[in-house]
């Protein structure tokens, strides 16, 4: 079995409000602010160290969000590049490096600071952990077949199949809807609160490959009882 060690440690983050999107750790995200809370916080994180708390909004038509308005758990993200544009927003290209939980979150000079655990989660893979791999191959080559009859989406897919290493890795990515829309998750919020796991990999997977059939009649047969326990 897989061996996971988890790291907690106490930040204190400015806070980027998102609308209709949540962000996940190891995947990149883009996104344009054009309110003044997020973009003093973005620019708070620009004068530190670059990073910053993704936290998605309960609801997105909120304009003025307090932390009663916010999920409690998101992403540390480091952004990466920003453009201002004529009008005034504020382009952002960020990365997820870890889920966060808020403890408190206030206000102070026009953006909100939150005070936030990071949860970094490891995995140690023996030879002895059987099921993990065969979640990861049986997927790639799922994946595999779905690009040959979706070809704008086949250097993305495969691309998937040859970086993702982990189930887990591979439940955020699908999670985030990042790679195909077959597989886009209509309750992202769900899967960033906690760190997600073979079973979150299967569910997700099972569910994007119900919708590539149903889109385009095609039919795949994944080598034996795909995600069964061996």
């Amino acid at each position: 079995m897989s061996k996971y060690i988890e790291k907690i440690e106490s930040l204190v983050l400015p806070v980027i409000p998102l609308r209709g999107m949540v962000a996940f750790p190891n995947i990149p995200i883009n996104f344009e602010l054009s309110r003044d809370i997020s973009i003093k916080a973005c620019n708070v994180a620009l004068d530190s160290d670059m990073y910053v708390l993704l936290l998605a909004q309960r609801d997105p038509a909120v304009d003025d969000p307090t932390a009663a308005d916010l999920f409690k758990t998101g992403c540390i993200s480091k952004i990466r590049h920003t453009l201002k544009t004529p009008d005034g927003t504020l382009r952002v290209i960020a990365e997820g490096v870890c889920r966060g939980v808020i403890s408190s979150v206030f206000e102070s000079d026009g953006y909100l600071t939150a005070q936030v655990m990071s949860k970094i989660m490891t995995s140690e893979h023996s030879s002895s952990d059987i099921r993990a791999e065969a979640l990861i191959r049986e997927a790639g080559e799922v994946l595999r077949k779905m690009a040959e009859y979706m070809p704008s989406d086949g250097p993305d897919l495969n691309i998937a199949v040859k970086t993702v290493k982990s189930p887990g890795m591979f439940a955020d990515l699908i999670a985030s809807g990042d790679i195909n829309v077959c597989f886009r998750c209509l309750y992202p919020q769900f899967f960033i609160r906690s760190v997600c796991s073979c079973c979150h990999f299967q569910i997700l997977f099972f569910k994007g490959i119900k919708r590539f059939l149903f889109r385009t009649g095609q039919r795949l047969d994944p080598p034996g009882k795909f995600g069964q326990d061996v």
